[in-house]
């Protein structure tokens, strides 16, 4: 597990891929300046408050993993519950997979 520096434990866990794991971003807290902002239309989202670079960490999209008749179910929920607000934070992680952060 992890064992990338010839018998030694290694200091990042069980990632055998050590100083290039992408993971060590979130665990340090490692995230870019962003600030809450509405975006007219659409709702509210996260505008960069500093330049990102291709490639660089921005944060953690944390929920809940829903299958699609999860998903379908709970949007149908959310609109006959809230008539007046069309928001939702719901991402497609993969085919048929995503992740419901309410």
């Amino acid at each position: 597990f992890g064992d990338n520096t010839g018998g030694k434990r290694s200091p990042y866990g069980n990632c055998d891929l050590g100083i290039k794991c992408g993971n060590r971003a979130i665990g340090s807290h490692s995230t870019a300046k962003c600030r809450p902002e509405r975006e007219p239309g659409k709702g509210w989202g996260l505008t960069a408050s500093v330049w990102i670079k291709e490639g660089q960490y921005v944060l953690e999209y944390a929920g809940e993993v829903i299958d699609e008749e999860t998903k379908e179910r709970r949007l149908t929920e959310w609109s006959s519950e809230h008539p007046n607000d069309p928001n939702f934070y719901i991402m497609h992680l993969e085919t048929r997979w995503y992740i419901d952060a309410r």
